[in-house]
């Protein structure tokens, strides 16, 4: 029997070692940037989901190609990548950080594993360019004529109402955003590692907006950035230069001034 032989019987071996039902039942999700929205000249994180209906399995690949039909007979046409286990029917969520140029050609996402494609996704989004983006976290902020405001402040802008739960907990993924409005009562929904992107985001030039003095009370997520230490509640009436063409009330925070400079 010569060595060709060998070759090809022990690779027919592998193949009945991992039989097909053995990948059957795996998906993946792919969402770019903040909920699928995301500037084509920034970093965009992609944040991948797996499904395992099925066992156990080691050092699968997810790649980033550019080029779907070259890459499937080429893996040098992969251009990022990282290696994940998948649970036993368990989900996993992962991320990959790409340029925005990539993400905005759509590039395919592909799970391999036992040099098998068990499922891919070409990444589809909003990509933006010049829009100044305000995202939204909670719907009550975009009431009483803020987005009036916040267009004639910074122009033509996109806003994007994102929950809590969609908040990233990285900084880089949150470099879409020119601006982040959370509402007070969306605030205590936060978690620990979102509120310190969030706080990051901000180190790195972000704008914050606190609706209602949102966690910026004593010991809360914002209150060691906040310049207004919140301390109460108040009310403001009128129509705050053309902004609201109501004349009810509606409730303000209070508080002292700790940090910054008034002007």
């Amino acid at each position: 029997m010569n060595l060709k032989r060998l070759v090809l019987i022990f690779t027919a071996a592998i193949f009945l070692l991992v039989p097909n039902w053995a990948f059957a039942g795996v998906s993946i999700q792919v969402k770019p940037g903040l909920n699928g929205l995301y500037k084509n000249h920034k970093p965009v994180q992609l944040n991948i989901a797996v499904y395992n209906d099925g066992p156990a399995v080691k050092d699968a690949l997810l790649r980033v190609v550019a080029d779907r039909d070259k890459a499937r007979s080429s893996s040098s046409r992969a251009v990022y990548q990282r290696v994940i286990d998948l649970l036993p029917k368990g989900r996993i969520e992962t991320f990959i950080i790409i340029p925005g140029e990539l993400a905005a050609d759509q590039p395919e996402v592909q799970l391999i594993a036992g040099g098998r494609m068990l499922d891919s996704a070409v990444v589809q989004g909003m990509a933006v360019k010049e829009d100044y983006v305000v995202v939204s976290v909670g719907e009550k902020p975009l009431a009483n004529g803020l987005p009036y405001w916040l267009e004639n402040s910074f122009g033509y802008n996109t806003i994007k109402y994102l929950p809590p739960a969609d908040l990233p907990r990285n900084p880089i993924a949150l470099a879409a955003a020119d601006v982040i409005i959370i509402d007070k009562e969306r605030a205590p929904q936060i978690q620990p590692e979102q509120a310190k992107a969030i706080r990051q985001w901000v180190a790195l030039g972000g704008n914050l907006i606190l609706s209602g003095g949102a966690g910026a009370a004593e010991g809360e997520p914002f209150a060691i950035i906040s310049p207004v230490l919140v301390t109460g509640n108040t009310s403001l009436g009128g129509n705050w230069n053309g902004m609201r063409t109501e004349s009810i009330p509606i409730p303000l925070a209070d508080g002292k001034f700790v940090r910054g400079k008034s002007y």
